[in-house]
């Protein structure tokens, strides 16, 4: 579908990283015209956010309400804040990566709030957990991608898997 400039090379000076997305960005559309392009920055601050380059065909930005220091409500305002973007720019926004740890009370209504807006405004392109894991052949899950986050998701079939199952299917369109 996409290529994927790097994963979070939030550089600074911001300048700078701008300029190298922007060269990249033309460079791969050069070598390869019939695939999107897409930076993978965080892109956590709107106001720096790379989705305005010509050769980028949809934004991304990433982000850990814990790492922010926000609440659930506050990071679902932000969610709608980045969908308004979207609009703006009339390119799609990804959610590329987000996650609630499993050990925060009401992780599982965390994420429901958040997929009900990402699913109910139009604006909102979709969305991507950071990591999901299954069972290993040894009979343990591997260790969580970011240690003591406990941002995985877990197939074990419980409340969390079984809402993102539920959320992959909201909008596609029925056959006839």
């Amino acid at each position: 579908m996409a290529w994927e400039l790097a994963n979070e090379a939030n550089a600074q000076p911001n300048d700078l990283r701008l300029k190298w997305t922007a060269e990249m960005a033309a460079y791969v559309k050069q070598q390869d015209p019939n695939h999107l392009v897409a930076s993978g920055n965080a892109n956590i601050d709107p106001t720096t956010f790379d989705i305005a380059l010509p050769a980028i065909d949809f934004g991304t930005w990433h982000a850990y309400p814990k790492y922010l220091e926000i609440g659930v409500d506050q990071f679902d305002r932000m969610i709608r804040q980045y969908c308004d973007i979207a609009v703006r720019y009339q390119k799609p926004v990804l959610l590329e990566e987000f996650g609630w740890a499993r050990s925060n009370p009401g992780q599982v209504e965390a994420y429901a709030k958040w997929l009900n807006t990402l699913s109910e405004n139009p604006n909102c392109a979709g969305w991507v957990v950071w990591r999901l894991v299954s069972l290993q052949q040894d009979g343990t899950y591997p260790l969580d991608g970011h240690p003591n986050a406990q941002f995985d998701v877990r197939r074990d079939e419980i409340a969390l898997w079984n809402l993102l199952h539920e959320a992959t299917t909201r909008g596609r369109v029925k056959p006839h």
